[in-house]
């Protein structure tokens, strides 16, 4: 059974600023708790390794959309099932509205649990708050 998550948050700096972080993604371990490794393997494609609360999950992403300085869209082809898109609104010249938008699937009892709890979900906000924080400390 698929699960969807959608988070949010406002971030002090320009859109385009935000979403060149966003890009960066080998940098993702140094400032998000529960990304442990992400190895670029090409333009378009990333072995991921991250820590949900439960448990390690690894997989192979490839970028499917790209709107630069708008819009960034994955899925997985092997490993962990999951799909998303990260959207950037401008909400001013300093100010952008970030979404997230993760589609998973969870498998066995652990994730099945986790997924009940809302661990994801937290993880995934706690995420969020993380790279706002990374970004505006660089600008």
């Amino acid at each position: 059974m698929r699960t969807s998550i959608d988070a949010s948050i406002e971030i002090e700096t320009a859109a385009a600023v935000a979403y060149d972080h966003w890009t960066r993604i080998e940098d993702f371990p140094r400032f998000v708790d529960a990304i442990e490794s992400v190895r670029r393997i090409d333009e378009k494609r990333s072995c991921w390794r991250v820590n949900f609360g439960f448990r390690y999950q690894e997989w192979v992403a490839e970028i499917t959309e790209v709107i630069p300085d708008k819009r960034r869209a994955w899925r997985t082809l092997q490993g962990s099932t999951n799909a998303g898109m990260v959207n950037f609104h401008a909400i001013a010249n300093d100010r952008t509205l970030m979404t997230l938008h993760l589609d998973y699937e969870p498998k066995g009892v652990l994730q099945n649990l986790g997924d009940e709890l809302g661990v994801v979900g937290r993880v995934i906000q706690r995420a969020l708050e993380q790279f706002k924080e990374y970004v505006e400390l660089r600008n």
